[in-house]
């Protein structure tokens, strides 16, 4: 009986169909491909003018906008916090309040505070940045000084009340404002250094206050007085050059 011996062929061997290659495409992991559904997510790609590099605009950037925010939100949360420092001058003695009515006069800020930040925003849309937020800090630099010539519980109530009217705009506006002239991933960092100038705030508060207190009695006013007309008028000052340093919307700007 003839043996039958099996040859292999190449045309035997079994190759991938064209159904397990598509299959095989489709598995392939790319990194810098996004997730489906999320390709409208992607960040709009802008390109850099010729006369400059974008790590060069980027730097121009952070030297004008971050720095200014950060100065005014510092002196935002300043006169904001400076009461407490205030009352260890005797600003509770001295007006006659108890626990509760100073509570009440530090809660209170916060009303008009959270209730106006979005009409401020609009306003900061129709207005100019640099006119809206130099204002508004000016505002409450004027109102500060005001705290400190208040002579019993219910005008302090009223001067918190319209600190925190003229602060609204503050926080809310540079967010806006700093959304507007970096990308996503730009960002994230620049929120970091500007919210940051609180705690610049915290630590120098006190020992700004420790000096101005040492005034106390001068002209007659006690050192919690001149703790608020000192740090308001340096607001005002402050406000003033601001408004020619804070950058517009990037469609605005001249640089």
């Amino acid at each position: 009986m003839p043996t039958i011996i099996e040859t292999s062929n190449a045309s035997d061997v079994s190759s991938p169909s064209l159904g397990d290659r598509v299959a095989a495409n489709n598995n392939y992991y790319d990194p810098d491909m996004p997730p489906p559904g999320l390709e409208s997510c992607n960040e709009p790609q802008v390109q850099c003018p010729t006369h400059t590099t974008e790590r060069k605009l980027l730097t121009r950037m952070d030297l004008r906008i971050i720095p200014v925010l950060s100065i005014m939100y510092l002196f935002a949360f300043l006169d904001r916090t400076n009461i407490g420092n205030a009352a260890v001058y005797g600003l509770q003695k001295d007006l006659g309040l108890t626990g509760i009515q100073y509570n009440t006069a530090l809660t209170i800020f916060f009303v008009p505070y959270i209730a106006f930040e979005i009409p401020s925003n609009i306003l900061l849309k129709r207005l100019r940045p640099h006119v809206w937020l130099s204002c508004g800090m000016f505002l409450f630099g004027v109102v500060t000084v005001c705290q400190g010539l208040v002579q019993n519980w219910g005008g302090l109530l009223a001067a918190r009340f319209f600190l925190g009217l003229s602060e609204t705009g503050m926080f809310p506006g540079s967010f806006y404002l700093i959304g507007m002239w970096y990308k996503r991933s730009e960002a994230q960092k620049r929120y970091s250094f500007f919210f940051g100038s609180t705690s610049l705030a915290g630590a120098f508060g006190g020992l700004l206050a420790s000096a101005i207190g040492k005034m106390d009695g001068m002209r007659g006013y006690l050192g919690w007085r001149w703790i608020f007309i000192l740090e308001g008028t340096l607001t005002c000052l402050v406000a003033f050059f601001l408004y020619f340093m804070i950058p517009d919307f990037p469609e605005e700007a001249k640089w």
